[in-house]
């Protein structure tokens, strides 16, 4: 027995393979570029694995930008089970959350003795935050393309209706 929506299986296959691996691609890559300058002092920026890893402290000086990743994780997680809805949601939590990084040119970065002021992001912050929106992207369409693919097509009574009801209302 075969269902309707197996002919299109491959395709959303090839499409989500395709959008996952951008997303996951992107994200490795700005792990291993320079994402922020901590201080306005510093020399050498901070790159993104090391934020990765050490982010979490942030939450502590109530920094939320990095719950972006635990939210881009879950979005990846529910776009690989299919559950597109469900992805573009936790894809677009985390592309809300990302920018709270630019909170800290108001608040500065807590040091021992004050706040510095902070140095600016880099291009590791931007491929970071486009692997998240590439994420969404690909939910969104992934989610109309499996609607448009599962929707029954109009059978020939219905079409014939359709089309009588037009040329009747045309001719009055």
């Amino acid at each position: 027995m075969s269902l309707p929506h197996e002919p299109s299986e491959p395709r959303l296959f090839r499409e989500r393979v395709l959008v996952a691996g951008a997303s996951v691609l992107l994200f490795a890559y700005a792990c291993d570029l320079p994402a922020v300058l901590l201080s306005s002092d510093d020399r050498l920026p901070t790159r993104g694995g090391e934020l990765l890893v050490l982010g979490v402290l942030g939450l502590l000086a109530r920094q939320y930008s990095w719950c972006a990743n635990v939210a881009w994780l879950v979005g990846l997680w529910a776009f690989v089970g299919r559950r597109w809805n469900r992805a573009a949601a936790w894809s677009a939590l985390a592309v809300a959350l990302a920018p709270l990084v630019f909170t800290l040119y108001l608040t500065g970065v807590s040091s021992e003795t004050k706040a510095e002021p902070f140095g600016g992001v880099r291009v590791g912050f931007y491929v970071w935050w486009g692997s998240m929106w590439v994420l969404l992207a690909g939910s969104l369409f992934l989610s109309w393309r499996a609607r448009r693919l599962s929707a029954p097509a109009p059978s020939g009574r219905a079409r014939s209706a359709r089309r009588d009801s037009r040329s009747a209302g045309a001719g009055a």
